[in-house]
């Protein structure tokens, strides 16, 4: 049985299927690759700046996950984590959630669940499935350093300007901005 079947030959088929199912070499690296997966459905926002106190970046912010509520893979994914137990771990430290009923939906059915932090520099959210995977596979974009989290989403940004970005001041000896700037005061 240790030969190679061609891929167009359907004849073969049924033997290539017994032969997938009865070898386990590789289950072990497959589920660690799913779990990776779904953890890869979910991301982490912050609700506002950070503030930094002893040295720690405290504050809170929102799990969320890419698949809308109104997504039939969404319950199906839920579903999926309530089943294997999942448990989501903040900093190495567990934090329940409650997968499968609506305790962190947001107003429009999605998937919000809030996260208060007490950090360093950076945050780590995982989500390890059952007893399967020991150290549990990350979120999405974590684990990342707090500020680079707050820079991403325009939580530093300058405030009073459309794009958040500070204005450019006109130089004095630019005479060429200044008629331009006097034409549309002044009317010309």
């Amino acid at each position: 049985m240790d030969r190679d079947y061609a891929l167009d030959d359907v004849n073969q088929i049924p033997k290539l299927l017994n032969r997938v199912e009865g070898d386990d070499s590789l289950t072990e690296q497959i589920d660690h690759l799913a779990h990776c997966a779904i953890a890869s459905l979910f991301y982490f926002e912050l609700s506002g700046m950070p503030s930094r106190r002893d040295g720690k970046f405290i504050g809170a912010g929102f799990l969320l996950c890419s698949i809308p509520g109104v997504d039939p893979a969404f319950k199906s994914l839920l579903t999926r984590l309530a089943a294997g137990r999942a448990q989501l771990y903040v900093n190495g430290q567990p934090m329940t959630c409650n997968w499968d009923d609506d305790t962190h939906r947001d107003e429009n059915g999605n998937f919000s669940r809030r996260i208060n932090y007490d950090t360093g520099d950076q945050i780590s959210i995982t989500i390890r499935m059952g007893r399967s995977t020991p150290s549990g596979a990350p979120i999405s974009g974590l684990p990342s350093a707090v500020l680079d989290l707050a820079s991403e989403q325009g939580l530093n940004a300058c405030f009073g300007t459309s794009d958040h970005r500070k204005r450019k001041r006109v130089a004095d000896d630019d005479v060429h901005a200044a008629k331009k700037k006097c034409r549309f005061h002044c009317g010309e």
